[in-house]
């Protein structure tokens, strides 16, 4: 059994006004580049692992066909949910509709043969920066799951630092409603707008530490006699000097071998390739722009 990975799919089959081709030319069509590369590589009896941004539905029920185009390639899935996996909202009804091939990763970890996969979302950490690795020039401003911006697509180059944090696009589902904003007092609703940038970074760091037990939690239902340990993340555990980070702590403390991860895109091609190993540990960044489309084999 060969173990792949590939995130950020950012499927659209039932939202079609969502099409990544606005990140650039090399998005266009990719579902098939995908396709068409994961059914040449990856056989029936392989595994291949998700780290989040599977499908740009807002509802489970629109993200079905994106899931079945998954459950049609070929080998074992294991998923884990990304910031704009809006569709993952209750974990039993998830699991009702989950294709044979696909399984979760929620607090809990699988294990296949002697393999196991844990992991969890994360989120943006203070620890590190990726400012200097962005082609800020490529980037567009990610599609707004507001109701006021549904359908829309903003094509300007967005600042940089709203670009370096996409997640912060909309906050997560558990933190609305925010209280309703004011501006030249008058009330705005109850959109997440954060003016103050404390109360942004209060908002990250909460849900950053949160993630962080999420990632104990599944790291700590891997079995004793596991002898492959995986983890997933969706945002990256450690910067690129591979110093020593809070998250990367909790893979060493639990053994695990090799982390596979995305969230990042648009990087300066001339910096490939990317992460690498520390104290034990491979960190691989597998963003599908990254690895040109195809299933990364991590083992």
């Amino acid at each position: 059994m060969k173990i792949w990975a590939i995130s950020d799919l950012h499927l659209s089959f039932s939202v079609p006004n969502k099409t990544m081709d606005l990140f650039g030319p090399e998005w266009k069509d990719h579902p098939k580049k995908i396709a068409a590369a994961w059914d040449k590589t990856v056989s029936s009896n392989d595994l291949v692992l998700i780290p989040g941004d599977i499908s740009w539905a807002l509802r489970l029920e629109d993200a079905l066909l994106d899931l079945e185009w998954i459950e049609k390639r070929p080998g074992t899935k294991v998923i884990i949910r990304g910031n704009h996996d809006y569709w993952w909202s209750s974990l039993s009804k998830v699991k009702k509709v989950l294709p044979p091939s696909i399984h979760l990763i929620q607090n809990s970890s699988v294990t296949i043969g002697e393999v196991s996969i844990a992991g969890a979302r994360l989120w943006d950490s203070p620890e590190y920066s990726f400012d200097d690795i962005i082609d800020f020039k490529t980037q567009v401003a990610p599609h707004s799951s507001l109701e006021a911006e549904r359908g829309k697509e903003d094509t300007s180059v967005a600042m940089k630092a709203r670009l370096s944090h996409l997640a912060k696009e909309q906050r997560e589902v558990d933190y609305f409603p925010q209280p309703a904003c004011k501006r030249n007092g008058e009330q705005l609703g109850f959109e997440p707008c954060i003016t103050e940038k404390k109360r942004e970074e209060k908002d990250d760091a909460a849900i950053f530490q949160r993630e962080l037990s999420r990632l104990e939690m599944s790291l700590r239902t891997i079995p004793k006699e596991a002898k492959v340990r995986i983890a997933m993340t969706h945002f990256p555990p450690i910067g690129v000097d591979l110093a020593p980070s809070v998250a990367s702590a909790l893979f060493e403390k639990y053994g695990v071998s090799i982390v596979a991860f995305g969230h990042l895109h648009s990087l300066h091609k001339e910096l490939h390739p990317l992460f690498g190993s520390a104290r034990g540990v491979r960190y691989e960044l597998t963003s599908c722009d990254f690895i040109q489309f195809v299933p990364k084999l991590l083992l």
